[in-house]
């Protein structure tokens, strides 16, 4: 919604008036003229756009009093001569820029821009971006599901979360459970999937995810789906999908490895697995380490 001294398309003589005073006594414009303001309240976040000298800035204000302003400088638009007027209408995700010759839409956020939670927290983030941890994304709170639920739309890095898995390797020939770790807490209420894919890759192989301890500790069972690998080894990276949302998210940052022995028809590509497949020598197949040879 628009401040009590904004927008100038929008307002009395006298908000017009209270609009560019604030806007004078916020930024160092000097002895430019400011040509347009515009003042907002969205999603509990202040925010005046000031146009001079060709750009126009943007400010979060932390204290709205006319006299005595203070705020902090968030981004610059460079290089928007003439700008006549700059409105907003509520809901919208782009303000309108007006100058002698045209008029223009520029995006409210660009939170779409960070591709991780730690960027999108970061100390340089605008303050409507958060992270939406189970779609895996950068958004304001209104674009995010359920972003009211604990966990589900942060806006620190401390609230980021992080997974370690163990073992870093295994086989698809024998029974595995591997222990996954989630640091801070994922968010309740939700049903999730272990899922493991190759980046570049088409292959995805996908369990349920059994909880352990209350969101921080998972298995994941890895029983009978060799045929998901049509080749011996992926290298591949873990993330949690929730099955509500069907998004990977809190992808670890280190890579699992995932042998098939049975896909191995040579002896030196059964061997060169580390240590996770033997050959057998009278039966002539690869086999997981721990499973005995076909006639032992």
């Amino acid at each position: 919604m628009p401040c009590d001294f904004g927008p100038p398309s929008a307002i009395s003589d006298t908000g017009r008036s209270n609009a560019q005073r604030f806007a004078f006594r916020l930024v160092n414009a000097g002895n430019s003229l400011i040509t347009a303001t515009l003042a907002i309240f969205v999603e509990e976040v202040s925010l005046v756009y000031v146009a001079y000298d060709g750009d126009i800035e943007v400010y979060e204000v932390k204290t709205t009093n006319i006299n005595s302003p203070t705020g902090s400088l968030l981004q610059t638009i460079d290089n928007v001569q003439s700008v006549q007027d700059i409105g907003w209408e509520e809901g919208s995700d782009n303000i309108t820029i007006t100058t002698d010759n045209q008029v223009f839409l520029y995006p409210l956020e660009t939170c779409s821009e960070s591709s991780s939670c730690v960027e999108c927290t970061g100390e340089d983030s605008f303050p409507l971006c958060g992270w939406c941890t189970v779609e895996d994304k950068c958004s304001r709170r209104s674009h995010c599901l359920d972003s009211s639920q604990p966990g589900r739309w942060v806006q620190s890095s401390s609230e980021c979360i992080f997974t370690a898995v163990s073992p870093a390797q295994f086989t698809l020939d024998s029974p595995t459970i591997l222990h996954v770790t989630a640091t801070p807490p994922l968010p309740n209420n939700l049903t999730y999937n272990c899922s493991f894919s190759a980046p570049g890759d088409k292959f995805t192989l996908v369990v349920p995810a059994i909880e352990v301890a209350a969101g921080t500790q998972y298995q994941c069972h890895i029983a009978n789906v060799a045929t998901f690998l049509d080749s011996v080894k992926r290298v591949t990276h873990f993330s949690f999908v929730s099955v509500e949302v069907g998004v990977p998210f809190a992808t670890s940052e280190n890579t699992l490895t995932i042998f098939n022995c049975s896909a191995a028809k040579s002896c030196v590509d059964c061997l060169g697995t580390e240590g996770a497949c033997g050959w057998c020598l009278y039966g002539g197949i690869c086999s997981g380490i721990s499973e005995p040879c076909p006639g032992l």
